[in-house]
């Protein structure tokens, strides 16, 4: 890693390790063995319990904008038949200055993936802090004999620091797949069925049923045809990303899964549980008006 790199995500490193110290002295306290890996395993579940906790006011926040949203839709398609077949310069300006005006009354933002940006340097000095406990390097309050005693844990025989490029295949090799495998369905299938299930019908996911007619898609894309280039509609690439994100995290998890250290994978899985379980909550008790979701609820 860089140097300007390390000092950025030097805070970050310190805070961290100072949480799983503090979670792993917690758990003695409790009467914990602080050898056992089943002591370091609750640690780093602490830990998921702990960041994703810290984040709840962002996803709060996440989904009152979803909300909003829904609020402003009726009032933005407005907009779009007002000005449809329109393509001179100043009815196309007019009609992004309208929605603009609209998203703004609503206070509709662009912090939708901002949770997930926020873990990032949180995966980050996750990732140092397990290297640096592989090799045996002390960081910040996780002194010599946490780090030996860390080292030492595993998990059905891998240890905590093991990485697929470099273990064998048993059982090293079989632990690091299967649960690299598990966290990619997991996070597919809450993509796939619980996030788009909370996306209004218009830019829901695939397999959500549209609000447009066949015949209207295709008037509307005869008509972009012969508009000019237009700005950037956030709906429309929002509607694109959610229709490739499951397949994309899924690979990327696979992916990662022959990189990354055993306790960052532990991490991911158990993290990949809580969004799980979080977005069943709001798909069931704050759903998005308009969305899938919205309307099972009603129907109870």
């Amino acid at each position: 890693m860089p140097s300007w790199l390390s000092a950025l995500f030097h805070p970050f490193l310190i805070a961290l390790a100072t949480v799983v110290a503090g979670l792993h002295h917690l758990i003695t306290a409790l009467g914990a063995d602080p050898g056992s890996s089943t002591t370091w395993l609750a640690t780093v579940v602490g830990l998921v319990v702990v960041v994703r906790i810290s984040l709840l006011p962002l996803v709060i926040r996440q989904v009152r904008l979803a909300h909003a949203g829904a609020r402003a839709r009726p009032a933005i398609e407005a907009i779009r038949r007002r000005h449809a077949g329109r393509t001179d310069p100043d009815s196309v300006r007019r009609q992004y200055a309208e929605l603009r005006q609209v998203r703004a009354e609503h206070g509709i933002g662009l912090l939708a993936g901002l949770p997930m940006l926020l873990q990032l340097p949180v995966m980050l000095a996750l990732f140092r802090v397990v290297t640096d406990v592989a090799a045996g390097i002390t960081v910040g309050p996780l002194t010599a004999d946490l780090i030996a005693s860390a080292r030492a844990a595993d998990v059905l025989g891998a240890g905590l620091g093991a990485r697929l490029t470099s273990v064998g295949f048993w059982p090293d090799g079989v632990v690091l797949v299967a649960i690299t495998v598990i966290t990619a369905v997991v996070t597919y299938l809450t993509h796939r069925y619980l996030l788009t299930a909370n996306l209004p019908r218009t830019t829901a996911g695939p397999g959500s049923p549209s609000t447009y007619s066949a015949r209207s898609a295709r008037s509307a894309r005869s008509a972009q045809s012969r508009a000019p280039e237009l700005p950037i509609d956030p709906e429309q690439v929002s509607a694109m990303m959610m229709r490739v994100m499951p397949t994309i995290a899924a690979i990327g998890i696979l992916a990662s899964g022959t990189v990354l250290p055993l306790g960052v994978l532990i991490y991911w899985f158990t993290s990949a549980l809580w969004t799980a379980g979080q977005q069943a909550v709001i798909n069931r008790w704050a759903p998005t008006p308009g969305s899938p979701a919205f309307e099972r609820a009603g129907s109870r």
